[in-house]
């Protein structure tokens, strides 16, 4: 007898072999239109969306400190780079790195919720004369801060799992042979 197996109607997947578990997700109304939204602008599935999001997102979670540097993390990710917190045993509130090409610049705490060259980049709120957390900060960015940090980023050592690059450095610096 020949095993007769449903063809599941729709496109064919992103993901090859993929386990097929229910998953219940319980989202607000918002998050739903977002979710319709996305699924017709890229033209998947909502199980192939959420992998997708999964793909990206889930190492990089934390329930902790999710408008923290909101505007930073979209900078950075708009110039290719990011902006990620990680904790990992650490006893005052974890570590940001900031990656930009082949240059990382980790940024530990220096108390709960502090990171100065972070807190730098975005002006302090009106009333505050002592600035000791992100939240004494509005959601401005600050230029002398940002200036800081991209000059901590410059000085950065290369990162060695960075891309390699091509350097012809040596090339310009060979006696020219004459030949055009």
């Amino acid at each position: 007898m020949a095993s007769s197996k449903k063809k599941r109607p729709g496109s064919p997947s992103l993901f090859r072999g993929k386990v097929r578990k229910p998953v219940s997700v319980t989202l607000t109304p918002e998050h739903h239109r977002k979710v319709t939204k996305a699924m017709r602008r890229v033209g998947l599935s909502r199980a192939d969306l959420i992998a997708l999001l999964i793909d990206k997102h889930a190492d990089t979670v934390t329930k902790e400190y999710v408008d923290a540097y909101a505007l930073l993390r979209k900078m950075m990710e708009t110039l290719g780079g990011s902006l990620k917190h990680v904790k990992r045993n650490e006893p005052r509130g974890g570590t940001w790195v900031l990656t930009l090409s082949d240059k990382e610049v980790r940024i530990p705490s220096e108390q709960a919720r502090r990171y100065p060259p972070l807190d730098a980049c975005y002006k302090v709120k009106d009333g505050v004369l002592v600035p000791q957390t992100w939240d004494d900060h509005d959601r401005q960015i600050e230029p002398a801060g940002l200036a800081k940090l991209f000059s901590m980023l410059a000085s950065a050592p290369v990162r060695q799992d960075a891309e390699v690059k091509l350097d012809f450095t040596a090339a310009l610096d060979a006696p020219d042979s004459g030949a055009r």
